[in-house]
This record gives C-alpha cells, sequence and structure tokens, in this order.
C-alpha cells in the first residue's frame, strides 16, 4: 500500500515536557511575585516621603506664621502660658520628646494668630493643622555697642519658635525650630 504509512510510537515517555512546563511557570510566577512585592515597597516609600514632606511644610508654615507675629511693632507679653513664654520656663510644650504633649498653650496655624488679627487658610492635606510656640531669649546687648558711662546701649531682642508639623497620617510629624531676631 502505497498511501498509508506506519509511525511507531514509544511509550516510554515518562511527562518530561509537562515537568519542564511546570517548573517554568514556576519560576515566572517568582518572577512576578518578586516584582509586585517590589513595586509595593517602592510605592509605600513614596507614600511615606510624600507624607513626611507635608508634614515639613507644614511646620515650616508655621514658623513663617510665627516671624510674621514677631515682626509686629508690639508683642503680647510673654506670661509663659499661651503660646508665649520665657526661654526653657516650666509649662511649655515638649514636643522633642512627645509630639501631643499641649504644654500651657500653643498656636495652632489657621486659627489662632497672634495680634494679626486674620487667620491665614488651612493647610490641605494634613490630618492636623501644624502648632508652635515662641519663646523670647533674655535681651543682650549689640556686640559692637558702646560701655561708655551715660551713653545708651542697644539691646537685640531674640526669640526661638518650635513648630510641630503633621503629615497625612497622625504619626508623621516634623519638629522645625528657629532663632529670630528683632
Amino acid at each position: 500500500m502505497r498511501g498509508q504509512m506506519t509511525i511507531s510510537v514509544s511509550s516510554k515517555q515518562q511527562g518530561v515536557a509537562l515537568f519542564l512546563a511546570l517548573v517554568v511557570l514556576l519560576i515566572i510566577t517568582l518572577l512576578g511575585v518578586s516584582a509586585l512585592q517590589t513595586t509595593t515597597l517602592g510605592e509605600r516609600m513614596a507614600a511615606n516621603a510624600r507624607d513626611r514632606d507635608m508634614a515639613f511644610q507644614a511646620a515650616e508654615a508655621a514658623l513663617l506664621d510665627a516671624e510674621r507675629y514677631l515682626q509686629n511693632a508690639t508683642l503680647n507679653p510673654f506670661g509663659n502660658a499661651g503660646g508665649l513664654y520665657v526661654l526653657n520656663s516650666n509649662g511649655r510644650p515638649d514636643w522633642v520628646a512627645d509630639s501631643t504633649d499641649a504644654g500651657s498653650g500653643f498656636f495652632t496655624y489657621s486659627v489662632d494668630r497672634p495680634g494679626a488679627g486674620n487667620q491665614a487658610p488651612a493647610l490641605p492635606g494634613v490630618i492636623q493643622q501644624p502648632r508652635y510656640f515662641i519663646e523670647r531669649y533674655p535681651e543682650v546687648p549689640q556686640p559692637d555697642g558702646s560701655l561708655e558711662a551715660g551713653t545708651a546701649l542697644e539691646l537685640l531682642e531674640f526669640y526661638r519658635v518650635t513648630a510641630l508639623g503633621f503629615g497625612a497620617r497622625p504619626e508623621t510629624t516634623v519638629l522645625l525650630r528657629t532663632t529670630f531676631q528683632r
């Protein structure tokens, strides 16, 4: 018979092709899971960096608010309460140790504007508006002033401003401190 061909199939195949396909599929799955974990970690890191940046900008806004207040012609008395303290007085907040410490008081950005009268717009995206307090240093004589009898000695006024900014999550806080000369 001229048109028929016979093909003999070996019965010795043991499923090697199936085994190799499963091994390749397992390797591809592991690579996919690894890529997914790397992407997830990268997104978390980016979100944390953005949150910290928001907290930093909020603290900076509070520092600028305090500096605007310190540029006023007259200041409220520094009575060791309500956000205005004499340097290292008792009762002021200690945000270095505890960001929830209220102390005797502080100013909240966009709510309390000492001596300003108008409120700043609230900062969007933060869990809480930033807060700050101002401490007055003892006055010091100007370095190039005269110590000659009968001459008026010009005194310099320095203030330390401590600001606490919050991010989108309550555990994200940034503490900034600056010294301001009037």
